[in-house]
């Protein structure tokens, strides 16, 4: 059986406990093909909108360093060959590339949140994304914060 997992993450570093979370969930299920797509924000400006940083310019050059940084993460932490990775870089408002993911593609098994304590949300950002697909979510979510340790990510059964 396979599953497909949808990771959402920003420019900030909210991708390392998602990227922890996929890599455990992929070794504990050997027996399963896991497809990963990572979806990342880029905003063309800073106009309140989510997964945006203090420090870091947030342009397509960011989200494409951010994607391959996950990627690499990913490949060198597993030793196997049952998962793919595909990415897309959303331009423009968070909300609205989330929404449209939901109601075009029907494969997706669980959808993961990195979380980070330099984001500009400050929690706003997943309230306000459920608020938006609220009917049409399907799917079941987990928020994974930067800092969640291995033992606390070995002890979500999923």
């Amino acid at each position: 059986m396979n599953s497909k997992y949808l990771i959402c993450i920003g420019l900030t570093d909210s991708f390392d406990g998602a990227v922890r979370f996929i890599c455990q969930q992929i070794t504990a299920h050997k027996e399963k093909f896991i497809q990963i797509e990572l979806l990342i924000a880029s905003p063309k400006e800073n106009n309140g909108q989510f997964f945006m940083i203090k420090e870091e310019k947030n342009d397509t050059t960011v989200a494409k360093e951010r994607i391959n940084l996950v990627e690499n993460r990913i490949k060198n932490s597993i030793p196997s060959s049952n998962f793919s990775i595909v990415s897309t870089i959303y331009e423009g408002d968070f909300a609205d590339g989330f929404k449209d993911k939901l109601l075009n593609d029907n494969s997706i098994s669980l959808i993961i949140f990195g979380a980070s304590q330099k984001s500009l949300g400050k929690g706003r950002t997943i309230n306000n994304l459920i608020e938006k697909v609220n009917e049409i979510m399907t799917i079941p979510f987990i928020v994974i914060p930067q800092n969640i340790t291995d033992d606390q990510i070995s002890r979500i059964l999923i």
